[in-house]
């Protein structure tokens, strides 16, 4: 016979304890008060049950809530104690709940870690920054006075997207600092490339309200160096690349469209697993991932990355972000701080 434990336990209590209950509940209502003997025994056994039933059943409860309540003091930042803490849930009834709380912890401490780490290699990063602008200016200074105007220009535009990408500046941007930053980034390519490709920003006619929303930063210019590297390059002749701006009453949509080579049908099913299933790791998709990884991560599920292409004609990726201006982003700021 298979034994009773954990939640098999507490099941048959459940169902078997309350019918004892009523059956010696009955017994003492209707023994004539001449049997004192059977009404006495009755009740002891009732008072028996009812005590087994507490300890059994309701006692758990409580100490399950004492659990959870060390689990969200736990959950605050102190994960050295996470051997002695999943010993405790071994040792309580319910494994099937505990279990979910326990995966929940998992998932906590490793975003911590991950968070740590993250920090760790920003830090790492930053080795002297100033270093590479005041040399970049050095090259800049010399390329003016000899007359290279075209290198002073090439010069500037890489400093200033060094500078942009590995600054302190935060998380979030506005458009139209993500939009320079992606002139810069093309103004290199230029050079690289001899005005082989040309880009274009449209769709929106108002720019000033580029200044006024904002979005994480490094969105759209890996995207772009994706629409050359990938796109571009490998096409005989010219290329051109378009960032379509549009924004609604509650989002900010950004399409940036190539006329490269392309992507065929079963690439491009690849690719939109890899972005959206955590396994983006072909250099091909990479950058998409990372992007969508992160909007998703910051907005929801509700925003991301789509990929659309035909072969031999062009790409499409469509990026998909709540419209945020800067009473959003104070309140989503404080959220952060909250949580």
């Amino acid at each position: 016979m298979k034994k009773l434990t954990g939640s098999r336990y507490r099941l048959a209590l459940l169902i078997l304890i309350p019918i004892l209950l009523v059956f010696l509940l009955i017994l003492v209502i209707c023994t004539p008060l001449e049997n004192s003997l059977v009404r006495s025994i009755a009740g002891v056994a009732l008072a028996i049950t009812i005590a087994g039933y507490s300890c059994g059943v309701l006692v758990p409860e409580v100490r399950i809530s004492l659990l959870g309540m060390r689990l969200e003091k736990r959950l605050e930042g102190k994960f050295a104690d996470l051997p002695t803490l999943e010993k405790e849930i071994d040792a309580y009834p319910l494994p099937h709940l505990l279990r979910v709380v326990q995966k929940k912890y998992r998932e906590a401490y490793k975003t911590d870690i991950l968070r740590k780490q993250a920090e760790i290699n920003f830090l790492q990063r930053q080795i002297n920054p100033h270093f590479l602008y005041n040399s970049l200016e050095s090259i800049r200074g010399n390329a003016m006075v000899k007359g290279a105007h075209e290198i002073a220009e090439m010069t500037e535009a890489l400093a200033t997207f060094f500078r942009y990408s590995i600054s302190q500046k935060g998380s979030m941007v506005t458009l139209e600092d993500e939009l320079n930053n992606v002139r810069d980034y093309f103004t290199i390519q230029q050079f690289r490339f001899h005005n082989k490709f040309e880009m274009s920003i449209t769709g929106c006619q108002d720019a000033a309200s580029f200044s006024q929303f904002y979005l994480p930063k490094l969105t759209i210019q890996p995207i772009v160096e994706n629409a050359i590297y990938h796109g571009l390059e490998p096409k005989v002749g010219p290329g051109r690349v378009e960032i379509r701006i549009t924004i609604t009453d509650i989002r900010l949509i950004l399409n940036i469209v190539d006329d490269g080579i392309g992507i065929g049908k079963e690439k491009l099913h690849s690719i939109q697993s890899m972005i959206h299933d955590d396994t983006g790791r072909e250099s091909t998709s990479i950058a998409l991932f990372n992007v969508n990884r992160r909007i998703t991560l910051n907005f929801g599920s509700g925003y991301g990355v789509f990929v659309t292409s035909t072969k031999n004609y062009g790409t499409n990726v469509e990026i998909t972000l709540p419209l945020i201006d800067a009473v959003k982003l104070r309140n989503i700021g404080a959220l952060k701080d909250e949580a």
